[in-house]
Protein backbone atom coordinates (compact mmCIF):
# COMPACT_ATOMS: atom_id res chain seq x y z
CA UNK A 1 0.00 0.00 0.00
CA UNK A 2 2.65 2.41 1.00
CA UNK A 3 4.36 1.02 -2.28
CA UNK A 4 1.66 2.33 -4.16
CA UNK A 5 1.14 5.96 -2.61
CA UNK A 6 5.04 6.41 -3.15
CA UNK A 7 4.68 5.95 -6.79
CA UNK A 8 1.72 7.65 -7.09
CA UNK A 9 3.78 10.80 -5.95
CA UNK A 10 6.45 10.32 -8.32
CA UNK A 11 3.92 10.54 -11.18
CA UNK A 12 2.11 13.24 -9.94
CA UNK A 13 5.51 14.89 -9.56
CA UNK A 14 6.33 14.16 -13.12
CA UNK A 15 3.28 14.91 -14.33
CA UNK A 16 3.33 18.56 -12.36
CA UNK A 17 6.72 19.46 -14.22
CA UNK A 18 5.72 18.44 -17.78
CA UNK A 19 2.62 20.82 -16.76
CA UNK A 20 4.63 23.58 -15.79
CA UNK A 21 7.40 23.09 -18.82
CA UNK A 22 3.94 23.35 -21.36
CA UNK A 23 2.98 26.28 -19.51
CA UNK A 24 5.98 28.24 -20.23
CA UNK A 25 5.85 31.32 -22.45
CA UNK A 26 7.01 31.40 -25.89
CA UNK A 27 9.88 33.42 -26.73
CA UNK A 28 8.98 37.38 -28.33
CA UNK A 29 10.34 38.20 -31.15
CA UNK A 30 11.09 41.84 -31.15
CA UNK A 31 11.35 42.68 -34.82
CA UNK A 32 13.54 46.10 -36.58
CA UNK A 33 11.66 48.19 -37.40
CA UNK A 34 10.35 48.70 -40.92
CA UNK A 35 10.87 52.62 -41.37
CA UNK A 36 14.30 51.72 -40.32
CA UNK A 37 14.96 49.18 -42.70
CA UNK A 38 13.69 50.80 -45.13
CA UNK A 39 17.37 53.33 -45.27
CA UNK A 40 19.63 50.65 -46.08
CA UNK A 41 18.11 46.87 -46.32
CA UNK A 42 17.64 46.71 -49.83
CA UNK A 43 17.55 43.09 -51.80
CA UNK A 44 20.40 41.36 -53.41
CA UNK A 45 21.49 42.65 -56.58
CA UNK A 46 21.08 46.14 -55.43
CA UNK A 47 23.97 48.61 -56.35
CA UNK A 48 25.09 52.38 -56.11
CA UNK A 49 27.75 53.97 -58.64
CA UNK A 50 29.11 57.35 -56.53
CA UNK A 51 31.42 60.25 -58.07
CA UNK A 52 34.11 61.82 -56.20
CA UNK A 53 33.14 65.61 -56.51
CA UNK A 54 37.25 66.43 -56.76
CA UNK A 55 38.80 63.61 -58.76
CA UNK A 56 36.05 62.00 -60.59
CA UNK A 57 36.65 58.62 -59.98
CA UNK A 58 33.77 56.39 -59.41
CA UNK A 59 32.72 53.91 -56.55
CA UNK A 60 30.87 50.91 -56.59
CA UNK A 61 28.76 49.16 -53.43
CA UNK A 62 27.06 45.87 -54.43
CA UNK A 63 24.76 43.79 -52.54
CA UNK A 64 25.40 40.04 -52.76
CA UNK A 65 23.29 38.98 -50.34
CA UNK A 66 20.84 39.57 -47.50
CA UNK A 67 19.37 37.39 -45.01
CA UNK A 68 17.73 37.85 -41.25
CA UNK A 69 18.80 35.83 -38.40
CA UNK A 70 17.64 35.95 -34.91
CA UNK A 71 20.12 36.45 -31.66
CA UNK A 72 18.48 35.89 -28.18
CA UNK A 73 19.26 38.11 -24.76
CA UNK A 74 20.22 36.65 -21.78
CA UNK A 75 18.10 36.15 -19.05
CA UNK A 76 14.92 37.52 -20.97
CA UNK A 77 12.32 35.44 -22.75
CA UNK A 78 13.38 37.85 -25.74
CA UNK A 79 14.59 37.17 -29.52
CA UNK A 80 15.81 40.09 -31.38
CA UNK A 81 15.43 40.01 -35.02
CA UNK A 82 18.76 40.77 -36.89
CA UNK A 83 18.81 41.56 -40.89
CA UNK A 84 22.50 40.88 -42.47
CA UNK A 85 23.17 42.68 -46.01
CA UNK A 86 27.14 41.39 -47.63
CA UNK A 87 28.20 44.05 -50.16
CA UNK A 88 31.61 44.17 -52.43
CA UNK A 89 33.32 47.52 -52.45
CA UNK A 90 36.70 47.75 -53.63
CA UNK A 91 37.47 43.82 -54.16
CA UNK A 92 36.41 43.72 -50.29
CA UNK A 93 33.50 41.51 -48.82
CA UNK A 94 31.68 43.73 -46.29
CA UNK A 95 28.59 42.70 -43.70
CA UNK A 96 25.84 45.21 -42.76
CA UNK A 97 23.88 44.33 -39.65
CA UNK A 98 20.71 45.99 -38.28
CA UNK A 99 19.47 45.15 -35.03
CA UNK A 100 17.25 46.24 -32.24
CA UNK A 101 18.28 47.65 -28.90
CA UNK A 102 16.69 48.01 -25.70
CA UNK A 103 16.07 51.10 -24.43
CA UNK A 104 13.41 50.25 -21.40
CA UNK A 105 11.14 47.01 -21.33
CA UNK A 106 8.67 48.55 -23.89
CA UNK A 107 10.54 50.72 -26.10
CA UNK A 108 13.76 50.23 -28.50
CA UNK A 109 15.81 52.25 -31.15
CA UNK A 110 17.36 50.56 -34.03
CA UNK A 111 21.60 50.22 -35.28
CA UNK A 112 23.07 49.13 -38.21
CA UNK A 113 26.70 48.24 -37.56
CA UNK A 114 29.36 47.38 -40.37
CA UNK A 115 32.13 45.62 -40.40
CA UNK A 116 35.10 45.28 -42.88
CA UNK A 117 38.26 43.97 -42.88
CA UNK A 118 39.67 46.47 -40.81
CA UNK A 119 37.40 47.14 -37.91
CA UNK A 120 33.73 47.35 -37.84
CA UNK A 121 31.76 50.69 -36.62
CA UNK A 122 28.02 52.20 -36.13
CA UNK A 123 26.46 53.87 -39.45
CA UNK A 124 23.26 54.43 -38.74
CA UNK A 125 20.88 54.41 -35.42
CA UNK A 126 17.50 55.14 -36.01
CA UNK A 127 15.27 56.35 -32.70
CA UNK A 128 11.10 56.38 -33.49
CA UNK A 129 10.35 58.40 -30.49
CA UNK A 130 13.01 60.62 -31.11
CA UNK A 131 14.16 60.67 -27.92
CA UNK A 132 18.28 61.49 -28.40
CA UNK A 133 20.48 62.29 -31.59
CA UNK A 134 23.54 60.58 -30.74
CA UNK A 135 24.79 57.36 -29.01
CA UNK A 136 27.29 58.00 -26.62
CA UNK A 137 29.30 60.89 -28.48
CA UNK A 138 30.53 58.43 -31.01
CA UNK A 139 27.44 58.71 -33.73
CA UNK A 140 25.36 61.71 -34.31
CA UNK A 141 22.10 62.56 -36.52
CA UNK A 142 22.83 65.82 -37.90
CA UNK A 143 19.56 66.60 -39.03
CA UNK A 144 16.75 65.16 -40.87
CA UNK A 145 15.72 66.68 -44.18
CA UNK A 146 12.43 66.66 -45.79
CA UNK A 147 14.33 67.06 -48.98
CA UNK A 148 17.67 67.66 -50.57
CA UNK A 149 19.50 68.25 -54.01
CA UNK A 150 22.16 67.00 -55.09
CA UNK A 151 23.67 66.93 -58.70
CA UNK A 152 20.61 68.95 -59.83
CA UNK A 153 18.21 65.68 -58.28
CA UNK A 154 15.96 66.10 -55.76
CA UNK A 155 16.02 63.34 -53.07
CA UNK A 156 13.27 63.01 -49.80
CA UNK A 157 13.13 61.81 -46.48
CA UNK A 158 17.01 62.05 -45.53
CA UNK A 159 18.50 60.80 -42.09
CA UNK A 160 22.57 62.63 -41.99
CA UNK A 161 24.68 60.71 -39.88
CA UNK A 162 28.18 61.54 -38.46
CA UNK A 163 30.60 59.39 -37.56
CA UNK A 164 33.13 60.19 -34.89
CA UNK A 165 36.30 58.20 -33.45
CA UNK A 166 35.14 54.88 -34.92
CA UNK A 167 37.34 51.98 -36.46
CA UNK A 168 36.19 50.61 -39.78
CA UNK A 169 39.23 52.03 -41.47
CA UNK A 170 37.41 53.45 -44.31
CA UNK A 171 37.07 57.01 -42.79
CA UNK A 172 33.88 57.66 -43.91
CA UNK A 173 33.02 60.51 -41.54
CA UNK A 174 29.50 62.16 -42.67
CA UNK A 175 26.45 59.81 -44.96
CA UNK A 176 23.26 60.80 -46.26
CA UNK A 177 20.46 58.04 -45.78
CA UNK A 178 17.41 58.65 -48.57
CA UNK A 179 14.36 56.30 -47.51
CA UNK A 180 13.79 53.76 -50.03
CA UNK A 181 16.71 54.76 -52.19
CA UNK A 182 19.75 54.09 -49.28
CA UNK A 183 23.22 56.63 -49.04
CA UNK A 184 23.46 59.67 -51.71
CA UNK A 185 26.43 61.10 -49.86
CA UNK A 186 29.70 60.23 -48.09
CA UNK A 187 32.46 62.71 -47.19
CA UNK A 188 35.43 60.72 -45.94
CA UNK A 189 37.93 62.34 -42.93
CA UNK A 190 40.67 62.73 -45.96
CA UNK A 191 38.41 65.62 -47.89
CA UNK A 192 36.81 63.09 -50.19
CA UNK A 193 33.46 63.57 -51.17
CA UNK A 194 31.61 61.37 -53.13
CA UNK A 195 27.66 61.81 -54.53
CA UNK A 196 25.27 59.10 -56.09
CA UNK A 197 25.40 58.73 -59.74
CA UNK A 198 23.55 56.01 -60.29
CA UNK A 199 21.52 53.56 -58.22
CA UNK A 200 19.37 50.22 -58.56
CA UNK A 201 17.05 48.59 -56.15
CA UNK A 202 16.66 45.10 -57.13
CA UNK A 203 13.01 43.43 -56.77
Amino acid sequence: MKASIYLLLIITYFLSIQASCNDEEPRKLIPNDSTFLSYWYFPKDSYWIYKDSASSQRDTFLIVDNFIKVSSENHTNFDFQQNWLQIINRSRLGAQVGRPRRVDDKTYYYELDQSWDAGSAIRLFYDPLKRFDNLGNTVFILNNYDSILIDNKMYYDVIHMYNEGQSAGDYIQEEYYVKNIGIVKRRYSTGGVWSIEKYFIAN
